[in-house]
């Protein structure tokens, strides 16, 4: 009977309770390590499928290549004349390169190649059986993955996420024997903790699903999820209502549990009176229910949780659940009282006391700052006196939430809460909705503040940090961003070009630079260097958010060189460009654009006015007076914005430029017409560059 080519491979790790954020990160660790594994070792499988509990990783690699094939590798050693003397005899150093590869001297043999001849070692290597490869490298390959955190246990020398407590590992019915943290591979699974918690025999990989199924372990992550997703729905809507099933905490609920029930509790209505994002954020971080909501969008009174077990004794776990909730909400309710004892004033002093940086002073020091930035930002823009008194506001008070006992218990609620206490401080809408929108966008595709006020304390508050960070801590430089000076440098640019505020990068950083120079607070280097180093790191985010938004990077690059910080400009016409890419027009622009500017290459041209120049040749005066026509018409278009009728209009001139290189001598004897016709090309150069720097354009 011929041996079989392929076999089914079986993994499962079996362990105390995961923390939920980190199987996922397992199940992609693994995956990763094994694929790289296979691949290196010329081992084929067609199909992978992952399994993953709060106990256990699984790993089933179907029809894998049961044994490597055997293997001819050749080693280029030292060249010929090196290896052999005049004598032709071996040498040091060919006796050294056979020692090294494991063979005799005279199995070396001479190849000829690009470089002379060399000494080449053939070397012939047996494929091993994959079962037992696996079984010498699995203890190996499996302590090789890091962990965020990790833990010993016992005597163990292996750090993991959590104890091990058995392996399984089965080559279709055969143990691939190994230790792990002291623990023998076996053909042993076990079931759900409490339900099945007996030892299961799984004979051969393909039953591994459905034997787990029976003792109450729903294996597959996908259908654990999409099964909890229904059964919240369901409950949801047999009561009459609609469940909000945030995706992030269905993902979360999916590895906390083996085996899924959901169930409904209720609270007293009188918690209603909190804001309902308290409420929401408590049910979320603190117990991981799922809130519900009555036929009006109006948040119910009701909670819908997920039990890992069966539904046996549900009642009692219901009961226990809203007790534990209760005492959360009660807590809540208690914080929300008491910060409404107190003044917005009040609250706002509590900022002296917390330290934002050593060099930068308190968080009251920075709230100052920012509505300092705010102000200088509402100038330049010529707002209304009443939006101008409402950033005012909103940008002093940015802060103040800080100093509540909402926001010291659940940090995530920050400016939401300052919108809640403001409005009822205050009694001013428009400064609430500004504090919260000081935080957006809170990430990338998040939408950005829609409150004129509100995106001009989300940029102060942006431009205070970024300028501060580079000061106190320099660029970020790899993936190290500690103060999120990326994420804020998005959001300010994001806010002016989504947000339709004209207003300059150079200008906005000029407001913040100066607020920052006068405020005794600050301990840091605020000079020109800083200046060029945020301008520069601001202008490259804009380049990434216009690459983002589909525009080639050459593009990009091109329209950010002529504009730099025109943030507002540069958006609005990024699309008429994009529309131009493909048409013949753009590429004739580039081609004479390039044309040009071979001629002007290392060439010193005066500064000279062209209006009253008697033209020689009517190829010039032609040109000339072409440019003058163009340049005007592209002015007036992108005034309107218009970047096709800019890009268009300049397509006039290419035959009056062909014209001036057939009939024109550009580099003339005589010094001043060479400099004539010289400041003439960059007449048409400048003009050419209008919309952005063809330069740039690589042409495909």
């Amino acid at each position: 009977m011929s041996e079989k080519s392929t076999a089914d491979f079986l993994l499962e790790i079996g362990t105390e309770e995961m923390p939920a954020q980190y199987v996922n990160l397992a199940v992609e660790r693994y995956r990763e390590i094994f694929t790289s594994f296979f691949e290196e070792n010329g081992l084929q499988f067609e199909i992978l499928k992952t399994y993953a509990t709060p106990r256990r990783l699984g790993f089933l690699f179907m029809a894998l290549s049961a044994h490597q094939s055997d293997r001819t590798e050749e080693v280029r050693g030292p060249a010929e004349k090196a290896g052999k003397n005049p004598a032709g005899e071996w040498t040091q150093a060919a006796l050294g390169f056979a020692r090294s590869q494991g063979i005799a001297v005279d199995d070396l043999i001479i190849r000829e190649t690009n470089s002379g001849p060399y000494l080449f070692a053939i070397k012939y290597s047996k494929g091993q059986a994959t079962k037992d490869l696996l079984g010498a490298q699995l203890p190996i390959l499996l302590a090789s993955a890091d962990w965020p955190k990790s833990m010993r246990w016992g005597s163990v020398e292996l750090k993991f996420i959590r104890p091990i407590r058995w392996v399984l590992a089965l080559f279709d019915d055969e143990v691939i024997p190994f230790s792990l943290a002291e623990v023998e591979s076996g053909t042993v699974t076990y079931g759900h903790r409490t339900l099945a918690p007996e030892a299961v025999q799984v004979g051969n990989p393909g039953e591994y699903e459905s034997l787990l199924e029976q003792a109450s372990v729903l294996a597959n992550v996908g259908q654990r999820r999409e099964m909890i997703a229904n059964q919240v729905s369901i409950l949801a809507k047999a009561h009459g209502y609609t469940a909000q099933i945030d995706e992030d905490l269905l993902d979360e609920v999916t590895q906390l549990v083996e085996y899924p029930t959901a169930f409904i509790g209720s609270f007293e209505e009188s918690f209603l009176a909190i804001p309902d994002r308290v409420i929401i954020t408590s049910m979320k971080e603190n117990q991981r229910y799922f809130p519900v909501f009555d036929s009006k969008g109006n948040l119910a009174s009701r909670f819908i949780g997920v039990r890992n077990g069966g539904d046996k004794n549900l009642a009692q776990v219901v009961k226990g659940n809203e007790k534990v909730l209760s005492a959360r909400l009660s807590d809540a309710n208690f914080f929300f009282a008491e910060d409404r004892k107190v003044s917005i004033d009040d609250l706002q002093a509590k900022l002296k006391t917390m330290t934002y940086q050593d060099e930068l002073g308190s968080v009251y020091d920075r709230a100052t700052r920012i509505a300092r930035i705010a102000g200088g930002i509402a100038e330049v823009l010529q707002v209304a006196d009443m939006v101008h008194q409402q950033v005012i506001t909103a940008a002093k008070y940015s802060k103040f939430d800080l100093g509540t006992h909402m926001v010291y218990e659940f940090p995530e609620l920050e400016g939401y809460m300052g919108r809640i206490y403001a409005n009822l401080m205050i009694h001013d809408e428009a400064v609430g909705h500004a504090i919260e929108e000081q935080y957006f966008p809170k990430g990338a595709g998040a939408p950005i503040a829609e409150s004129l006020p509100g995106k001009i304390v989300a940029i102060a508050d942006k431009m205070e940090r970024l300028v501060g960070g580079f000061a106190t801590l320099g660029m970020p430089t790899g993936s190290q961003d500690p103060y999120g000076l990326r994420r804020a440098a998005n959001g300010i640019v994001r806010t002016l070009a989504e947000g339709s505020i004209d207003l300059g990068l150079d200008a906005v950083v000029d407001i913040t630079m100066a607020v920052m120079e006068n405020d005794p607070s600050v301990h840091a280097a605020i000079d020109a260097l800083l200046k060029q180093d945020v301008l520069s790191f601001l202008t490259t985010r804009f380049k990434t958010w216009l690459i983002d938004k589909g525009l080639p990077g050459d593009v990009a690059e091109g329209l950010v060189s002529v504009r730099p910080y025109a943030v507002l400009e540069v958006a609005t016409i990024a699309d008429g460009v994009a529309g131009q890419l493909a048409q013949g027009g753009f590429k004739r622009l580039v081609e004479l654009s390039k044309r040009v500017r071979n001629i002007l290459a290392k060439q010193t041209i005066p500064h000279l006015s062209m209006e009253s120049v008697q033209w020689e040749e009517t190829a010039e005066r032609v040109l000339y007076e072409a440019t003058q026509s163009v340049q005007m018409r592209a002015k007036e278009a992108l005034v309107q914005h218009d970047a096709v009728v800019a890009l268009k209009s300049m397509l006039e001139l290419e035959e009056p430029i062909h014209s001036f290189f057939n009939e024109v001598m550009v580099m003339d004897e005589r010094e001043d017409v060479r400099a004539r016709r010289l400041a003439l090309l960059l007449s048409v150069q400048n003009t050419l560059s209008m919309v952005l720097d063809l330069s740039q354009i690589v042409l495909s």
